[in-house]
């Protein structure tokens, strides 16, 4: 850290703005000193502006902003008389109105339609690829083709353009000339050519160094050339004193960025730092500031105790804030006002998802969704979270299946999406207007930001029909729209005057000085605010084209708005960085942070020898140790902290899963019914698979059954394939029992296989008409039918390995159900689901059938190790149980033994495409009844119940071995009740297919 703040001291030192090289000595280029701040560069403009004779006097700024809080300034200085406050795009436009030729100027949005329709169209070239409109469209708003045509000088080889830079140049002559057919004149032309009119007489004060394109200092050089041209530059040294600004805030703006060594601020609680942990307790410490302060000066909640909160995200912390401050004190209002982009908005999601599920080829299922669970179709969240379902179900759906399920919800939308067939986009936004309800619904900011997004839309459609443009071509367009709103959460009468005002830093810079009573400057990280040269295709090719313009300095802007925003408070300023960001990953402190610290810090002032220790820096928070009693610091507090202010608030008692590295928070009282279903007596409700699950992992086993993380959309996975292949099974040997073949062996093979044909067929042809919860198989693309007619052939094959297995059994039962409408109960709890299929031979011993997609090592019996349970100890107290990894076949075995009364010999897991090695089934058996030579291939030292498999489990026969697995499996679902679910993964890949993918166990 120490590293980094040299660094960063060493580097503001030699950047121009800061030092000596930005004392008042320095000159402009008229002679002018430069002004210590904004305002003394404004007031001595309007004096150089009022001595000059001219019919115009003009000052320029950057910004619509500064152009405002210019004019007030000169207004209370009664400097304002005869002077206009003007940009250079705005002064160009008056002038041209004045000056111009009739034609109407093209500017900003209708340019890059114009841009984006002029190159699609033109003849003999096929249409322009994004880049090439994109490059186009900046070559054209920087202006660059009139100030090259003034010069003289042509693109040639010798300056060494690149294909696409020839090209962008190219295409901006072509658009240049085919305004001129319609009357239209781009903005940048219009600049050049009323700066070379004779009838413009004026005198033009430039306020400040802001960025001027190759166009608009080719105007600005013209007018140079003609007429009395001041350049008023600014620094940040020294606001204009006020009386109502606490001096601790006055001696840091002044020291700020003093060219001179200054003593260092004496803290007096005028300026607060705030070390939250994160953005959650950021949001806290926030709240408790602002009440701090109004409860200071209670009874004046407006006015100049009026506080503005300065975020990154604005909405995201407007979102956060209002929660405390309603629960501290309800009648404080906390309004927000923001700019986004039309695609971040709320009304801007929903419509461009409208738009895309419209016109997309093919229809998008996921932008239907978002426009159902938007608020433009009208639609509850229950009904439109339905709708989703369906459709995500479904991969069968269509266009008119979703319209006519969305006008089913809301008949409203009938004519919407007739509009939208016939491309009338105007009339479509006239029906969601209606059926949206935007002014009738949602807090003031939500009404405000649709409405805002509302006529934002309604622009863009209407200058694409002036411009005779498809507004589909230039829907990017629309997505970058800037939109501002505000609104505020105390209602419409607070709205006026709200006591809080949450927004960006760059419209907190935009207030006027003194104008609110305590500025909070929130996430002040150098992640949230990075300084850093932005350079783009077009300052290149400015650059090597020999065009004069003026880019932006990146830190020298950051300083201005920081200044700028910290000039607006006159009681007290805030400071706010959180430690870690989102990814729990440590943050540094931004730049402005750590030039405000230096603010309290000698920087080259000498101290007396008892300073020295107080002005050093705190190892914890990096702030000069005079700032402690000024610094506050918040944890993040516990999940269900958030949901009630604090968890001692709410009465909970928190049960901490696993204890050594929490990484889950359930209430104790509630537990059993959050981590696992209970019966009507409640008892667990449990599946064998899912009681594998958790043996395989206790995280796992919450996260995908507890959770549910899977996919919620129908799929052409192995879930859809595997039930296809269970039913195909069935009915095959269901079909072939009806024809009086009980088991497949060399004779029946052949009929085996023509009957595995036709059910094959059969059911193929009728997955298109299953329920979707019913998980069918729907090819959709030749892949998928590809992998359709590879099952079949595996399943085939299967049917050769089924032909020599288990001589002397037959199949008696298919898919047997347990626990469903007789309670079953097993290792403590209730289980219930069906067994594939159970083979009995004339002596009634039986043997599981459990078919698998493919069978693993980890699917024999001796493939097993110690679960350890929750307490660490020995098996009574918790410990190490020894199990199996795949425990499924074993607890249907104990289903059929304890149902049926049958003499289980067996648990099988057959695999109908890979087989495991050579073996046509794995699993466990009984040797004394099953030999080798029954199941080909399989190895009976790993699946036989002797030798060391039955060794580590403690058991001498097929039956014990049953038993003896279900008492070890009750055993380890104590954990369960006592809500153990961490990660304990065990077996060959238990990580595979887990859903958990930050678990610290994952392997």
């Amino acid at each position: 850290m120490r590293c980094w703040r040299w660094w960063n001291r060493r580097a503001r030192r030699a950047i121009p703005g800061r030092g000596a090289a930005s004392s008042a000595s320095w000159r402009g280029p008229m002679g002018f000193e430069c002004a210590h701040c904004f305002t003394d560069a404004v007031l001595d403009g309007c004096r150089w502006l009022q001595r000059q004779q001219a019919p115009q006097l003009v000052a320029l700024l950057g910004t619509r902003s500064d152009v405002e809080l210019a004019r007030r300034a000169a207004a209370d200085a009664g400097l304002g008389f005869g002077v206009r406050f003007e940009t250079v795009s705005s002064w160009v436009r008056s002038l041209w109105e004045l000056l111009g030729d009739g034609r109407t100027v093209v500017d900003g949005a209708l340019r890059e339609i114009l841009v984006r329709r002029l190159l699609r169209q033109s003849a003999g070239r096929p249409a322009c690829a994004a880049s090439e409109v994109d490059s186009t469209v900046s070559v054209v708003a920087q202006g660059v083709l009139p100030a090259l045509l003034a010069t003289g000088v042509e693109p040639a080889e010798s300056l060494d353009l690149s294909s696409r830079e020839l090209d962008a140049l190219g295409y901006a002559r072509e658009y240049r000339s085919a305004l001129e057919g319609e009357a239209l004149v781009d903005l940048s032309d219009a600049a050049a050519l009323v700066a070379s009119d004779d009838r413009l007489e004026c005198c033009v004060a430039v306020i400040g160094s802001f960025a001027t394109s190759a166009g608009q200092q080719h105007f600005l050089d013209r007018l140079e050339a003609r007429w009395p041209v001041a350049r008023f530059p600014y620094g940040y040294e020294s606001p204009i004193p006020s009386p109502r600004r606490a001096s601790e805030l006055q001696q840091l703006l002044g020291r700020l960025y003093a060219s001179a060594p200054t003593p260092p601020v004496r803290p007096g609680g005028a300026v607060r730092f705030l070390l939250p942990s994160g953005d959650y307790a950021s949001a806290r410490l926030v709240a408790e500031c602002i009440l701090d302060y109004l409860g200071e000066r209670s009874g004046a909640k407006t006015g100049t105790t009026r506080v503005v909160v300065a975020a990154k995200d604005p909405m995201a912390m407007h979102r956060r804030l209002v929660p405390w401050l309603n629960r501290a004190d309800p009648a404080v209002s906390c309004a927000l006002s923001e700019v986004q982009a039309f695609e971040d908005t709320a009304f801007g999601r929903g419509f461009l998802a409208l738009l895309d599920f419209a016109t997309e080829r093919p229809c998008s299922l996921e932008a239907a969704s978002d426009f159902a669970l938007s608020p433009l179709s009208g639609a509850s969240l229950f009904d439109a979270s339905k709708l989703d379902a369906r459709w995500r179900a479904d991969r069968l759906a269509d266009r008119e299946a979703v319209i006519g399920d969305l006008v089913g919800c809301n008949p409203d939308l009938q004519p919407l999406f007739a509009c939208l067939s016939a491309g009338n986009y105007g009339g479509a936004l006239a029906v969601l207007r209606s059926v949206a309800r935007l002014d009738a619904s949602g807090s003031t900011a939500h009404r405000r930001s649709m409405a805002a997004a509302y006529s934002s839309a309604e622009s863009f459609f209407s200058l694409c029909e002036d411009a005779k443009a498809d507004p589909l071509c230039c829907i990017d367009l629309l997505r970058r729209v800037k939109v501002g709103f505000s609104g505020c959460s105390g209602g419409e009468g607070a709205a006026d005057d709200p006591a809080v005002v949450v927004t960006s830093l760059k419209q907190a810079s935009a207030m006027a000085p003194c104008s609110r009573g305590m500025l909070v400057l929130c996430d002040m990280s150098a992640s949230s605010y990075p300084v850093k040269a932005s350079e783009d295709s077009v300052s290149l090719l400015t650059e090597k084209l020999g065009l004069r313009q003026n880019r932006p300095d990146a830190l020298g802007e950051h300083r201005r708005m920081v200044f700028r925003a910290l000039e607006t408070a006159c009681d007290r300023v805030v400071l706010v960085r959180p430690r870690f960001d989102q990814s729990a990953s440590e943050s540094y402190p931004s730049v402005s942070w750590e030039e405000i610290a230096d603010g309290y810090r000698p920087m080259g002032f000498e101290l007396e020898d008892g300073e020295v220790a107080l002005f050093a820096d705190d190892k914890a928070t990096g702030l000069p140790r005079v700032l402690g009693p000024f610094c506050r610091g918040a944890v993040e507090e516990s999940l269900t902290g958030y949901a009630y202010g604090t968890a001692q608030d709410a009465g909970l008692a928190l049960h901490v899963l696993p204890q050594r590295d929490p990484f889950l928070l359930v209430d104790t009282d509630r537990a059993p019914s959050a981590l696992c279903p209970v019966g009507p007596d409640g008892t667990f409700l449990l599946s064998p698979s899912a009681i594998e699950t958790y043996l395989e992992c206790p995280a796992k086993w919450f996260f995908e059954r507890r959770l549910r993380l899977d996919s919620l959309d129908a799929e052409f996975g192995a879930r859809e394939t595997g039930t296809f292949a269970h039913d195909v099974l069935r009915r095959t040997f269901e079909r072939l029992g009806s024809q009086g073949i009980c088991a497949v062996d060399g004779e029946s093979l052949p009929a085996a296989r023509r009957v595995l044909q036709e059910v094959f067929d059969e059911r193929l042809a009728a997955q298109a008409a299953l329920d979707p919860s019913d998980c069918p198989l729907i090819a959709l693309d030749s892949l998928e039918r590809e992998e359709v007619e590879l099952l079949r052939r595996r399943l085939l094959s299967y049917l050769e390995r089924e032909a020599g297995m288990l001589p002397g059994f037959a199949a008696r039962y298919f898919e047997l159900p347990f626990g469903t409408e007789e309670p079953f109960t097993y290792a403590g709890c209730l289980i219930r689901g069906s067994i594939d299929r159970v083979d009995v031979n004339e002596r009634g011993q039986a043997v599981v059938i459990d078919y698998k997609s493919s069978a693993k090592p980890e699917h024999c019996l001796a493939s097993c190790s110690p679960f350890a349970t929750a307490a660490g100890g020995t098996e009574a107290q918790g410990g190490e149980l020894v199990l199996p990894h795949r425990v499924q076949a074993l607890v249907y075995a104990q289903v059929v033994r304890r149902m049926t009364g049958l003499d289980v010999v067996g648990a099988l897991y057959v695999p109908y495409g890979k087989p495991a090695g050579r073996a046509c089934a794995v699993g466990a058996y009984d040797p004394q009844t099953i030999g080798e030579a029954d199941i080909p291939g399989v190895k009976g030292a790993e699946c036989g119940v002797f030798g060391d498999a039955a060794e580590a489990l403690e058991v001498a026969g097929f039956h014990e071995l049953l038993d003896e697995v279900e008492r070890r499996i009750e055993v380890a679902l104590r954990g369960m009740r006592a809500g153990d679910v961490a990660p304990r993964p065990r077996g060959g890949a238990p990580c595979s297919w887990c859903s958990f993918l930050s678990c610290p166990e994952r392997r």
